[in-house]
């Protein structure tokens, strides 16, 4: 484990949860974002679960997310009922966004039968819906079966990419990812037909103004191409 990996770690040595109800979603409200070329009103959802995988092992140096993780097993039933809460204020948004501080497709946080239930509700009322994930739980096996239920409705993965430099993802913000691992993940989801969002972080830690500028204009043009 490298210096920068460790002082992430050790930042959380003592860490407690800012909530523990698991009962309860970490929040949920509507924006207004974008679809078909309209601007519509779009329902959020933030899950609370056990916890980004890679935030519970170091981390990203710039991410506060893990303050809203369970940091403990969060059951199904209290997933569905964080689920349930939110639905209570949903107005038929014909856009969801899934949130969960982590990967909406890792197992450890969202278990496939789980995932199977939120999506299978969703899909009778929506006509996107959008959830994040690292690259490394994105397979065909589990893009595969969630098609299976969505009947063809539009569903996007997000993926926090950062910048497409692996130096400055990896020293400086501690991603644990490689541009490669993202490419594959995206070419997973453009085969079987998946929409991609991809977050960029403008001004990581470690750089001055005029190289963040640099870097995000790079990694910019680097994934339009």
């Amino acid at each position: 484990m490298n210096e920068l990996a460790q002082f992430c770690r050790n930042l959380k040595k003592d860490f407690k949860p800012r909530s523990k109800d698991t009962k309860k979603p970490v929040s949920f409200w509507s924006e207004k974002d974008v679809l078909d070329g309209q601007i519509v009103d779009t329902f959020v959802i933030i899950f609370r679960t056990k916890g980004c995988s890679w935030a519970l092992n170091s981390g990203c140096s710039m991410c506060g997310y893990f303050n809203d993780s369970a940091w403990k097993n969060v059951s199904d039933n209290d997933l569905l009922a964080q689920f349930d809460t939110a639905m209570n204020n949903y107005s038929g948004q014909k856009y969801v966004k899934i949130f969960t501080s982590g990967s909406f497709l890792d197992a450890k946080e969202v278990k496939p039968k789980v995932r199977k239930e939120i999506l299978g509700k969703l899909v009778e009322t929506t006509d996107k819906i959008s959830v994040e994930s690292r690259p490394e739980y994105i397979s065909r096996a589990k893009l595969e079966a969630m098609q299976n239920f969505l009947k063809n409705k539009y569903i996007e993965v997000a993926i926090g990419l950062e910048t497409v430099n692996d130096k400055i993802r990896n020293q400086y913000i501690n991603k644990g990812l490689l541009y490669e691992d993202f490419l594959k993940a995206v070419q997973i989801c453009k085969e079987l037909k998946f929409g991609i969002r991809v977050y960029l972080l403008f001004k990581p830690p470690f750089l001055n103004e005029y190289a963040a500028i640099d870097d995000c204009l790079n990694s910019i043009e680097k994934l339009i191409d």
